[in-house]
């Protein structure tokens, strides 16, 4: 999955490459299954992405995340 992360040009490319395991995204974070058991959480890092009108994050314009938490499910 880092890998994978890493070989992506933006967030927004990982996002279309994850499909079944982007378990949730939000306007400001997102979600990804690691395994069957657990759940990391990432938000953007950095000042260099958009946001849209309403405020939801332009994943497409993230190059940089942030991991905040790896839980169970």
């Amino acid at each position: 999955m880092i890998a994978d992360a890493e070989a992506a040009e933006n967030c927004g490319e990982w996002h279309d490459f994850l499909v079944n395991d982007l378990v949730l995204c939000a306007a400001d974070s997102f979600q990804v299954a690691v395994g069957t058991e657990y759940i990391a959480s990432f938000v953007p890092a950095g000042r260099k992405y958009k946001a849209d009108e309403h405020g939801q994050t332009t994943w497409s314009s993230v190059t940089r995340l942030k991991l905040t938490e790896i839980r169970r499910r």
